[in-house]
């Protein structure tokens, strides 16, 4: 399994007068089906115990109330299967003596 680290970058857009922005929205998302879900104001969330697959990360900011604003950004990506190192003959000598 692997922990995934999702980091946004941010742009100023417009909105309502009054329209206080709240937290980020961040999931996990396989198949369409969002499999973890955190909020937070930081631009940067990790996701643990992901297995191997396709997946896509999803994120959108909330006012302060909670309500999505603005659109959502994605990203698809893959978390490979994990691989084992094991030493393999590489080189032979032979010395005749």
């Amino acid at each position: 399994m692997a922990t995934v680290i999702v980091t946004i970058s941010t742009k100023e857009q417009e909105f309502p007068a009054g329209t206080i922005g709240g937290n980020y929205a961040y999931d996990l998302i396989q198949g369409g089906t969002a499999l973890q879900h955190v909020e937070s104001s930081q631009l940067s969330v990790s996701f643990s115990s992901v297995t191997p697959g396709d997946y896509s990360a999803r994120a959108q900011r909330l006012d302060s109330s909670g309500t999505p604003i603005g659109s959502f950004i994605t990203s698809a990506f893959v978390v490979p299967e994990p691989t084992t190192l094991v030493s393999v003959p590489e080189t032979i000598t032979v010395t005749l003596i």
